[in-house]
């Protein structure tokens, strides 16, 4: 075909190439900075990390008297605070610019109001609140906290270092 019966045609952008350019990529927009410093709270950020780590070490199980100090629900509280008061101090969304917070909320909002319709409403309500809503704010604090490439690569690196000592575990029960 020639040039002007591709141009006619009305595809995608990268069919409106010519034929010999078929293979090269359209071009995107310029991206944010990747050193972009984070508009968003490091205690925020590292309250998060540290209860990363509460969550998958588990100090409190190796620890006598950390377990009642509740080490993760506190990193959570101080996490979610400093994020809060950064967010409103700075005029940020508190809920990031994702619209899956939207509809997260939406099926917690959902979730409780349909809670007395179900066969069990108490057990119901205590599972929402035990398991759902925490692992809600969780993925709040992870979706507005984590803004740029350099958190996002030390969250990668964190996590991944905190998994060594579970497979040492499991390799070393196996």
């Amino acid at each position: 075909r020639t040039n002007e019966a591709v141009r006619d045609c009305r595809m995608t952008p990268i069919a409106a190439l010519s034929p010999q350019e078929w293979w090269r990529p359209a071009v995107s927009p310029p991206a944010r900075d990747a050193s972009a410093r984070s508009q968003r709270s490091a205690v925020a950020y590292w309250g998060l990390m540290f209860f990363m780590f509460c969550l998958l070490i588990a100090p409190q199980s190796f620890v006598p008297g950390l377990g009642s100090l509740h080490l993760a629900a506190v990193a959570v509280a101080i996490a979610s605070t400093a994020h809060l008061v950064m967010a409103f101090h700075r005029g940020h969304s508190v809920f990031g610019t994702h619209s899956s917070m939207l509809w997260a909320g939406a099926l917690a909002g959902w979730a409780l109001l349909t809670a007395p319709f179900s066969y069990w409403p108490g057990g119901t309500v205590s599972l929402l609140l035990d398991l759902y809503f925490k692992s809600l704010v969780i993925f709040w604090l992870f979706g507005a906290v984590v803004d740029t490439r350099d958190r996002l690569k030390q969250l990668v690196t964190w996590l991944t270092m905190l998994t060594v000592p579970i497979g040492a575990t499991a390799i070393m029960h196996f």
